[in-house]
């Protein structure tokens, strides 16, 4: 079967995603979509297969149910994102998309302190391995050239630690940044580096005492994850 033929039709939840939706976007930024869809019963009871659709102008990546779940259920901060985005940025909901939505709390676990700080602590890295060349953005490689780092990936860096940590304090996900002000502030190189690793330090001596007094389980409950994704897939079939 040809993806493109029933795609569309069978995207359950899709909304704008990134620094739009964050609030730290640029005129130059790009509009990103990302999406969930349950595939036809070819996919579900046959052979054929289908992980995730990917296109570009606009981007947009659209994720098999299956592939969606084990990622969320890994903690990918992107494909959570979806569940917390504010509704005012859906490009489409339906009642089995609203499905997921409405038992997004079943992904939340001590877990995600690890995931989050994983990709934190990859902005880190590249944020002062600097690879100039391989920035198609002139502005932006410009501001890396004043500022001897990466503004981009200490904006990320600050963002995802600060996210991490309203999951463990407050038990949900801030996806519309209410700290977008700053947040843009050191995108555009307001803060210096001293400044980016006194924050991060600052950060991550709250998530160490966070993760200890938290209500979150240890682990996601994937038995209610299946049982959730099942529900959702018998309902378009």
């Amino acid at each position: 079967m040809n993806v493109n033929d029933w795609l569309n039709d069978r995207v359950i939840l899709e909304t704008y995603s990134g620094s739009m939706v964050y609030g730290t976007s640029l005129p130059t930024s790009d509009k990103d979509l990302r999406g969930v869809a349950v595939p036809p019963e070819d996919y579900i009871l046959g052979i054929e297969t289908f992980e995730q659709s990917v296109c570009h102008e606009p981007d947009r990546t659209i994720y098999g149910i299956h592939r969606w779940a084990e990622l969320a259920l890994q903690g990918n901060p992107n494909i959570l994102e979806i569940l917390w985005t504010p509704e005012n940025y859906f490009v489409k909901r339906t009642r089995p998309g609203l499905m997921l939505v409405d038992n997004r709390d079943l992904f939340l676990s001590k877990r995600l302190k690890f995931r989050y700080l994983g990709y934190a602590q990859s902005q880190l890295h590249r944020m002062t391995r600097l690879n100039k060349n391989a920035n198609t953005n002139p502005e932006r490689r410009a501001l890396v050239e004043k500022l001897g780092f990466d503004a981009k990936n200490s904006l990320h860096l600050i963002r995802l630690m600060r996210t991490c940590l309203e999951i463990l304090t407050e038990e949900t996900i801030h996806v519309q940044r209410h700290d977008a002000a700053e947040l843009l502030d050191i995108r555009l190189g307001k803060w210096t580096l001293e400044q980016i690793y006194a924050e991060e330090r600052r950060l991550a001596h709250l998530i160490d005492q966070a993760i200890i007094t938290t209500s979150l389980p240890t682990r996601p409950d994937r038995k209610a994850v299946n049982q959730l994704i099942k529900d959702v897939v018998r309902g378009l079939l």
